[in-house]
């Protein structure tokens, strides 16, 4: 079987210079989940790094492909090329197809190919941590698939362009400041939560503003859900929220007086 890997990621006829070229029983060295008589099976997914692998058995797979079987077009090696085929007949004639029963490697033995010591250490190695590269789009989260993160992949699928810039910062948490606060205002701090009368009138006015919001763009001060503004401070109602992620611009002001004749029900 000869395997060729294409050029990019996406669909292009080019193909690498660089390919695998091993016998298709060779495949059943690689089989898992067996069990007494069950003979287990293969899965076959050629990676050009094997890094890149979800499944240990993938990775396996195409970290001995790599190492043993790869070769370059322009500059065949035909000794390796030899050496290996070597390494498949001796496989397939005397030590087997099953990893857990191959013979151990013995100096001087003109039974052995050269690199059966390399398959046996290639199969027994343990896989190295896994290290997520981060998004190519965001720079912000882990990649997932094609490079990208779970929120840019999605919208990469969706709208076959790449996530825009406004809606990374707009998922991105603000700022969290920590100061160190003196002796002085720690003081001012401690009476500040001193438990107080609801009567007050530092707690009224406390209360009256969180219930009472109002939308940065139209004025509202009544909607199902309040959004945080994505340009700027304050919050945004439900309808202007909506029509800047639909439209890309805030909403205009001819929109707010057919809006406000609408009855609002506010939710509980």
């Amino acid at each position: 079987m000869v395997v060729f890997f294409r050029s990019e990621t996406c669909k292009n006829p080019w193909v690498l210079t660089e390919f695998l070229c091993f016998p298709t029983w060779l495949l059943h060295l690689f089989r898992y989940a067996h069990h007494d008589t069950t003979p287990g099976r293969t899965d076959v997914r050629f990676l050009e790094n094997a890094s890149l692998a979800k499944e240990d058995h993938i990775y396996r797979l195409n970290h001995v492909l790599n190492s043993l079987f790869r070769f370059q077009l322009h500059a065949l090696d035909h000794r390796r090329m030899s050496q290996t085929m070597d390494l498949a007949n001796y496989l397939f004639d005397t030590a087997g197809l099953y990893p857990m029963a191959l013979p151990k490697p013995r100096l001087n033995d003109p039974a052995q190919p050269p690199i059966y010591t390399s398959l046996i250490l290639l199969l027994q190695a343990p896989r190295p941590s896994k290290q997520k590269t981060m998004c190519h789009n965001c720079h912000a989260k882990p990649s997932s698939r094609r490079q990208l993160c779970v929120a840019c992949y999605r919208y990469q699928l969706k709208h076959h362009e790449p996530r825009p810039l406004r809606l990374i910062v707009a998922s991105r948490p603000g700022p969290r400041a920590s100061p160190v606060l003196s002796s002085s205002a720690m003081m001012l701090k401690s009476t500040a939560t001193t438990p107080r009368s609801p009567s007050s009138p530092a707690v009224a006015s406390s209360d009256a503003k969180k219930l009472h919001k109002q939308c940065d763009n139209c004025g509202v001060t009544e909607t199902h859900q309040w959004y945080r503004n994505l340009c700027g401070q304050g919050h945004w109602c439900e309808t202007c929220k909506s029509y800047y992620l639909r439209h890309g611009k805030m909403r205009p002001p001819e929109l707010f007086v057919k809006a406000a004749k609408r009855k609002v029900d506010v939710r509980a």
